[in-house]
């Protein structure tokens, strides 16, 4: 009976943590410290923070900077709202003053959660926060720092008669803001005949520190159906590569795409903000637009129009097209989107989100504690009852033996 003592002892203790309610929530940054270095005054730095939680309700984020680089520092997002499961990106973006002079400047970063209500047997709780402090230390200085990286030159198969789509990936290691220039030289299949050259600055401005992925489309080019090769350049990086395209016949080529899943949370309370995701995928063989267009709707009335911003998509790219919903009264919302492609539509995706008063969806989560408690107990009852059943069993053996 001893055995059985200490088992309904374990047992016990472990239903007493199963049953507690953490005391705080937890938060995860994946830095401790930042560093920018050799930023310049009236100039531009950022990185980028992944923020997470194991709060199981939309929490948010807030940012709070102390010491020298205080008024040099802002956010992007400017508000940050964390859902358990699902981490957060933060870019802290440094712009120092003009009139900064060069050195090094220190300053600390906390985030915050926003208070957390603890309830306990029907009584209103403590608030509860919990804070991340990041180290940060900025680096000024007055010299222009031009500085470069590019990569991932492609020329994707094209019909007869329709422009290239060239797409390069650069990111800015200088402290300037730059726009990089490309030089294409296009060959036969062979390569052994120059067949034409092109050269151009790409208009989209990449800010210090930033990567941006740039596309071009390659006007008049009047090539024939076969196998190419490009030397690809960027003069201002100093990067280059050999990259390979086909021209094919009219027709050739379709664009494909279509939402793998559309994602949100089931159970939402009034006045939250609730992120709806979709992922979409490009089946297809060239870069597409791709943007989400929908309705969300509360019974026979629509609530809010879907039309999010056009995103390029590379070929066999997955991407996350991403909404978010503030539902303002109780009921089942239903969210209904496509995503639209180079002009055409994907099939219908459809999910919905019930919202609740406050009171209601605490009670909802009670409940379900409650139900998983009973799960747990009822658990640990049968297994107790079988373990008793067996030593009385022993026992009786024993007892025959002798």
């Amino acid at each position: 009976m001893r055995r059985v003592f200490y088992l309904i002892i374990l047992m016990s203790v472990i239903l007493s943590i199963c049953s507690t309610d953490s005391s705080a929530a937890a938060i995860g940054v994946n830095k401790a410290v930042l560093d920018f270095q050799d930023v310049l005054k009236s100039g531009y730095a950022q990185d980028t923070l992944i923020v997470s939680t194991d709060v199981k309700d939309n929490i948010e984020i807030e940012y709070e900077i102390q010491g020298e680089i205080k008024e040099w520092i802002r956010f992007e997002p400017e508000e940050l709202v964390l859902v358990e499961g699902k981490a957060g990106q933060l870019t802290v973006i440094v712009e120092p003053p003009v009139d900064t002079p060069n050195g090094i400047y220190l300053g600390e970063i906390k985030l915050l959660t926003s208070p957390i209500i603890k309830e306990q047997m029907g009584k209103m709780g403590s608030a509860i926060r919990t804070s991340f402090l990041i180290k940060t230390k900025v680096e000024v200085t007055g010299d222009e720092i031009i500085s470069c990286s590019a990569g991932g030159f492609r020329l994707l198969d094209s019909e007869i008669g329709f422009p290239l789509d060239f797409s390069a990936t650069v990111k800015n290691n200088g402290n300037v803001r730059i726009k990089p220039d490309f030089g294409i030289e296009i060959y036969n299949q062979e390569q052994t005949k120059k067949l034409l050259t092109k050269t151009f600055t790409h208009q989209t401005e990449i800010l210090p520190t930033t990567k941006a992925e740039l596309t071009r489309q390659l006007e008049d080019m009047n090539l024939d159906t076969g196998q190419y090769w490009a030397s690809v350049s960027s003069p201002l990086c100093g990067d280059s590569g050999l990259i390979t395209f086909d021209v094919l016949d009219k027709g050739a080529i379709v664009d494909k795409g279509e939402i793998l899943s559309l994602n949100a949370n089931l159970w939402v309370k009034i006045g939250d903000i609730v992120p709806i995701e979709a992922i979409f995928k490009n089946t297809g063989t060239r870069v597409e637009s791709v943007k989400l267009k929908g309705t969300i709707t509360l019974g026979d009335g629509i609530v809010k129009v879907i039309d999010t911003d056009s995103v390029n998509v590379l070929p066999g790219e997955t991407i996350t097209l991403e909404t978010f919903f503030n539902p303002k009264m109780i009921g089942q919302y239903h969210v209904n989107v496509r995503a639209l492609y180079n002009n055409k539509l994907t099939f219908e995706k459809g999910t919905v989100i019930n919202a609740q008063s406050s009171s209601e969806f605490e009670r909802k989560i009670k409940a379900l504690n409650t139900k998983n408690l009973l799960s747990v107990l009822s658990l640990i009852i049968i297994v107790i009852i079988i373990l008793i059943l067996l030593i009385l069993i022993k026992k009786k053996k024993k007892h025959k033996k002798r």
